[in-house]
């Protein structure tokens, strides 16, 4: 039985490596930058994403990967400020106790100075129906920046976040559903000068 499911997420594994090769032979890779609008369910909570357990996580801090409990996939769609022909989209995979790679730190030359970038956020439930999270965002060479969301739990699978942060003043809000085997998000941020960016993220659970 043991030896089966072994051979089974064993299996999974290379399917889901496989796809990943696929997938971003397609795309370009970007670096993060010192904040990232990815995942509805975040953008609604003002990024204030730290202790938010997700395969989105990923974008926002990559220790929360080790807290996924199951295989899990995950959709995200963003039309930044409305623009014509414009779009991003997102996909991440979380696999528990797995790392796909082993990665080496070497020493480089180089003659720039690389900047430093720290996160600090905190989550409270105050009920189970209120979530309250903030974070503090800190890279060097860029303003420090505060974001607070609170997440309002309509019923057992619909839910209301909504948010603001600074520099620039950002505020979102959004709707959700959730159930034991998948997430939709809905976000909706206004930018000061720039308008307004609609996402929508899809998070699939395989049990």
């Amino acid at each position: 039985m043991i030896y089966r499911k072994w051979m089974k997420q064993a299996k999974l594994t290379s399917v889901l490596r496989t796809l990943l090769i696929f997938f971003f032979s397609f795309f370009k890779g970007y670096s993060i930058g010192n904040e990232t609008q990815i995942g509805a369910g975040e953008v609604s909570m003002g990024n204030a994403s730290v202790t938010l357990i997700s395969p989105l996580a990923l974008f926002h801090n990559q220790a929360a990967l080790a807290r996924i409990k199951s295989v899990s996939r995950a959709l995200d769609y963003r039309k930044p400020y409305l623009i014509a022909g414009y779009s991003k989209q997102t996909l991440a995979i979380g696999l528990p106790i797995f790392n796909p790679s082993s990665p080496n730190i070497e020493s480089l030359n180089l003659s720039s100075r690389l900047p430093f970038r720290a996160n600090f956020g905190i989550g409270l439930r105050l009920s189970d129906q209120l979530l309250i999270t903030s974070e503090l965002r800190y890279c060097s060479i860029n303003p420090v920046n505060l974001g607070a969301g609170i997440e309002y739990k309509l019923t057992d699978r619909f839910f209301l976040p909504c948010s603001v942060s600074g520099k620039p003043v950002r505020h979102s809000l959004g709707p959700g559903f959730k159930q034991k085997s998948f997430e939709i998000d809905f976000a909706l941020l206004h930018h000061e000068s720039l308008g307004y960016t609609p996402s929508i993220s899809l998070i699939l659970n395989i049990i």
